[in-house]
Order: structure tokens, then C-alpha cells, then sequence
């Protein structure tokens, strides 16, 4: 991979701390990026931030809060003189049936998923308009492909790619990207779950042919293709990523 393409670009991640995010962060700042790393855990947050040999902020962020969305923002804005890229990959589900799924979880799920991110993006437009830049957002084959056990959150991916749609039409000076993950190993993802429910519900779609048939997709593999999406000279409104084979 050719470094340096982000060089004197500027990059938010909201869900650097873990996972999918952690990765994208690494890899923006292998590409010569300015760094703000934002997270609900700053200890983890530090841990990322050590790993990086460039520019790099963090700012605790609880996508929650509405304050910490706009504080991840002008930490940004106000460390690299600008924003050009917001990555959100914040995300949280249960595991459960519908009906069990309580309205505390219920909240969490939409607030993580789908608010977090339209309050995030209100703060960044701004930024955003400025530098004609991007922003990635993080959705799921599961709100296509419906799996019992997820359906809330499918519910809210649902809502968050109105949402992205939305804005890419009231913000025509940033490119939106929504990226639509199948299987991807090693995240923390699924770190809440009952091992033992999940093991029921891994059968149960493993009969019904909605699990991977191939291994699966790695952070680094995603990274690097949001590093193309990134430095593309083109519009990318969707694209859809996951295991090969399929």
C-alpha cells in the first residue's frame, strides 16, 4: 500500500478505541493523516494513540452524549485546523427476540447506532462543507439480510442509512459513504453476549444459510479498503464488503 495519501488531511474517528474503527484509525495514520481518536474508553483510546507515530488527539466521546459528539469535533477542528474526513463506527446490539428487547435497549441501540451518528454529522457538516470532504459511516448486511436475534439492530442500520441518504442529499459538497460490513472477525462486537444464547442463534442461522460459507474478512482488509474509498477521486455513496467466498 502506498503511503502518505492522507498526508495534510485530517481524520475523526468516532469508535476508535476497538475493532473495525481502531483499524481505520491506524491505517489513516499510516497514510500520513492528523489523528483524532475518539471513544467512550480512554484508557483504550491512549492505548491506539501510542500506536500511532504522527499527529494524534483524543477526546473521550460517549455518542450519548450530544456534547461529546460536538466536543469530538472541535477537538478536531481546533487541533488540525480543520476537519476532512468523519469515520463513524460506533455500534451495539443485543441478542435477542423482539419482544424481549427491553425500551432501555431499545434506546441504546437507536442512540449508538443512529443518533449518535446524525448528531456527530450536524456538528461536522460544517467542517465538512469547508474542506469538501467525507464521511463513512459503518452499517451492516444484517439490515438487508435479516437475522433472527438482531432485528432491533437491523432496525436502527435501517434508519442510519435514511439517515446518510438524507444528508447526502441537504450536504452536496461532502461525499457520503455508507459502508455495508458482512462478517468480520476479532472485534468487540459481540463481547456482551450470552456465549451460550449466541451459540443457539449461531446454529439457528447456520441452518437457515446466513452464516459465511468463507473465513472472516479481517479489520486490516477493511482498513484498507476505506483508504481506498478515502483517496478516491470519485464518489462512492455505498459499497457493500464482507468474507470471500461469500
Amino acid at each position: 500500500m502506498t503511503q502518505g495519501r492522507l498526508r495534510g488531511r485530517s481524520v475523526l474517528v468516532v469508535g476508535a478505541s476497538a475493532g473495525l474503527g481502531r483499524a481505520v484509525a491506524l491505517a489513516a495514520a499510516a497514510e500520513g493523516a492528523s489523528l483524532t481518536l475518539a471513544a467512550r474508553r480512554q484508557p483504550e483510546l491512549d492505548a491506539v494513540a501510542e500506536r500511532v507515530a504522527g499527529d494524534v488527539a483524543t477526546v473521550r466521546c460517549d455518542v450519548l452524549d450530544d456534547a461529546d459528539c460536538r466536543r469530538a469535533v472541535d477537538v478536531t477542528v481546533e487541533s488540525w485546523g480543520g476537519l476532512d474526513v468523519l469515520f463513524y463506527s460506533a455500534g451495539f446490539s443485543v441478542l435477542g427476540p423482539i419482544a424481549e428487547t427491553s425500551p432501555e435497549e431499545w434506546e441504546r441501540i437507536f442512540h449508538i447506532n443512529t443518533i449518535g451518528a446524525a448528531r456527530t454529522t450536524a456538528w461536522a457538516a460544517p467542517a465538512l462543507r469547508k474542506s469538501h470532504g467525507r464521511a463513512i459511516y459503518v452499517s451492516s448486511q444484517a439490515a438487508s439480510v435479516l437475522k433472527i436475534g438482531l432485528i432491533p439492530y437491523a432496525a436502527s442500520k435501517r434508519a442510519l442509512e435514511a439517515i446518510v441518504d438524507g444528508y447526502r442529499l441537504e450536504e452536496p459538497e461532502i461525499a457520503f459513504t455508507t459502508l455495508v460490513v458482512a462478517s468480520t472477525g476479532s472485534t468487540e462486537f459481540t463481547a456482551s453476549w450470552d456465549p451460550d444464547t449466541q451459540a443457539r442463534y449461531n446454529e439457528l442461522w447456520k441452518e437457515r444459510g446466513l452464516l459465511t460459507k468463507g473465513a472472516f474478512a479481517t479489520e486490516e482488509a477493511f482498513a484498507d479498503l476505506v483508504m481506498s474509498v478515502l483517496t478516491a477521486d470519485i464518489a462512492v455513496p455505498q459499497m457493500s464488503v464482507g468474507p470471500f467466498p461469500f
